[in-house]
């Protein structure tokens, strides 16, 4: 079990116990954590993400591109990995695109593709973190995505529950209904989005800023499947890796082909030299098949 209370003391003790600005200061260490280990960096200084805390809101945490700024709910939520994860990760995913596109800021982004960010940003963060980052700011790991039989149970049963309430009536029944409505919303904006973000190979990624700037129509093709594209995000060994394959099947079929012309040039004059010359142009073709085989692996 985890003791929330010691938990807590430890995260304030951490910055200096003060409970002015905790939200602000836990943000700007997830931003240096994330900067120096993936390069993800703020863009525009101008645009320094602001924080806030809003007891009346239902979401733990809540990033607004408008205002630039990501609310808590409370202090607890402000020290929750998950969260804190979740909506600077909107927020990187939000610069990120609109450098790319050379447009203002879109404030009405694909959902989908924005809570994909959302949850590899929990996964960046937690993987980043030192020992005493993830004991204090992530005592339960990273929040596993929700499973797609039990959200289509859950769908269900909100379906089940809403035919109940509006044959029952009575005057509350449109905020029952609207609340119902919202939770349906909220997971299905959210399971398949956190699904496919849990399956990407972090290792495999050089540059970050890249794949946080691809449009949504790229992000849904390449990463919104269970065979996943890493082309141009690959890490250095992969692609030095590929152009040796390509290089070594480009030799080997040239090899091939210098036996085959060089048998024909010798004609029959030993029978051995026509048998071996058969064998090794067979054998270099093959070998190229095989780097060409392995290239395609590596990608």
């Amino acid at each position: 079990m985890v003791d929330e209370d010691k938990l807590n003391t430890a995260r304030k003790t951490l910055f200096r116990g003060k409970e002015f600005g905790l939200g602000k200061r836990v943000v700007e260490k997830a931003a240096d954590t994330l900067k120096d280990k993936y390069g993800l960096a703020i863009i525009d200084q101008a645009r320094q993400v602001h924080t806030a805390v809003n007891s009346k809101m239902q979401a733990k945490g809540e990033y607004n591109p408008v205002t630039n700024s990501i609310t808590f709910k409370d202090a607890s939520s402000t020290f929750d990995g998950n969260t804190v994860g979740e909506e600077y990760g909107h927020f990187l995913r939000t610069q990120y695109k609109a450098q790319t596109t050379g447009k203002p800021i879109d404030f009405n982004g694909e959902k989908h593709v924005s809570e994909f960010f959302g949850y590899l940003s929990r996964r960046l963060l937690y993987e980043a973190g030192q020992q005493q980052d993830k004991d204090l700011f992530f005592p339960k790991g990273v929040d596993p995505p929700g499973q797609r039989s039990k959200v289509m149970e859950l769908l269900k049963g909100i379906r089940k529950i809403k035919q109940e309430v509006l044959a029952k009536g009575g005057e509350h029944k449109d905020e029952a209904i609207e609340e119902l409505e919202n939770i349906r919303r909220n997971n299905l904006v959210h399971q398949r989005p956190y699904e496919y973000a849990s399956k990407v190979d972090i290792s495999r990624i050089k540059d970050w800023q890249k794949l946080y700037a691809l449009p949504d129509y790229e992000v849904r093709k390449r990463f919104f499947t269970n065979k996943q594209d890493y082309s141009g995000l690959d890490s250095g060994v992969r692609d030095i890796t590929s152009k040796l394959l390509v290089t070594s099947a480009f030799l080997f079929f040239s090899l091939s082909l210098f036996s085959i012309s060089k048998f024909t040039l010798i004609g029959n004059v030993i029978w051995r030299s026509e048998q071996t010359t058969n064998i090794l142009s067979i054998v270099f073709f093959i070998l190229g098949i095989i780097s060409l085989y392995f290239c395609h692996k590596v990608k």
